[in-house]
C-alpha cells in the first residue's frame, strides 16, 4: 500500500487528492490537537475535514483510505477525543492515528508528540484507551527513533506494543530523532532493524503460544503492520 504521511500545514484536502492521483491509497489529515478539538475550536476542526471521495468507508473508490491524526499529552483528553471522532466522523474515516513524533517545542513541552517517546507507559495507556473507544475503526500511531540523537527507543516501544498486545493496527516509524527535526537523511538501516525485530518477536510469540498450548490473545499483535 502507498501511504502519504501526515504533513502539518501541507497535508490539506487539495494536496491529498493530488497525491492520490499519483497513487497514494492511504492519507492522513494534518495533525490536530486533541484538547483543542474537545474545546470545539473551529480552526482546529477544519484540519480533520476531508473530501467524501477520500474515504473507503464513506463513498470513496476502492483502495482509498483516510485517517485522522491527533496529538495530546494527557490520556483522558486523547481517549475522549478519539471517542468523539468515532461518534461524529466514524462513517467517514478509516483509521485514527496518534502522533508520537512531532518535534515542535510547543507540542513537546505539553507532553505530546515526541515527548511520549520518553513516556512509554503513558503512551501505551493512550493507545489502549483509544482502541477501547473506537470500536471497528483501527488505531495507528506514528513514532520517531527517539528523542535524543544516539539514544533510540523505538525498538523497545515496538516490542512492548506487540508483546503486551495493545491492539494497535499499524505503526509508522520516522527514521529521525526528535533532535534532528527534519534535517539529515532518515536512518533506513534503523528502520530495517526495527522491522526485523518485529518479525522476530512475532515468531517468538507464535512459538511460545504453540509450545504452551495456551490461549493467548496473540492475533491482534500478529496483525500489527509496520511502515517506514
Amino acid at each position: 500500500m502507498h501511504v502519504l504521511a501526515p504533513l502539518t500545514t501541507l497535508g490539506n484536502p487539495p494536496f491529498r487528492r493530488l497525491c492520490r492521483s499519483f497513487g497514494a491509497q492511504l492519507a492522513y489529515s494534518e495533525m490536530a490537537l486533541a484538547q483543542t478539538l474537545l474545546d470545539a475550536k473551529k480552526s482546529e476542526w477544519a484540519l480533520p475535514r476531508a473530501h467524501p471521495t477520500e474515504s473507503q468507508t464513506h463513498s470513496g473508490p476502492p483502495n482509498s483510505y483516510y485517517g485522522i491524526q491527533i496529538a495530546g499529552g494527557k490520556v483522558p483528553s486523547v481517549v475522549k477525543c478519539a471517542e468523539l471522532l468515532t461518534n461524529l466522523c466514524g462513517d467517514g474515516i478509516d483509521t485514527i492515528d496518534l502522533n508520537c513524533g512531532c518535534p515542535l517545542d510547543m507540542v513537546f513541552k505539553a507532553g505530546a508528540g515526541s515527548a511520549l517517546l520518553d513516556s512509554h507507559g503513558r503512551l501505551l495507556k493512550m493507545l489502549r484507551g483509544m482502541v477501547q473507544v473506537t470500536g471497528e475503526i483501527p488505531v495507528t500511531c506514528k513514532i520517531r527513533m527517539g528523542v535524543s540523537n544516539g539514544k533510540n527507543t523505538a525498538e523497545k516501544l515496538l516490542k512492548r506494543l506487540i508483546t503486551e498486545n495493545v491492539g494497535v493496527s499499524a505503526v509508522t516509524l520516522h527514521g529521525r530523532s526528535r533532535a534532528q527535526r527534519y534535517s539529515r537523511a532518515a536512518d533506513w538501516s534503523y528502520i530495517a532493524e526495527c522491522a526485523a525485530l518485529i518479525k522476530r518477536t512475532k515468531e517468538e510469540m507464535a512459538l511460545s503460544t504453540d509450545a504452551s498450548n495456551e490461549s493467548l490473545e496473540y492475533g491482534e499483535a500478529q496483525r500489527m503492520a509496520f511502515i517506514g
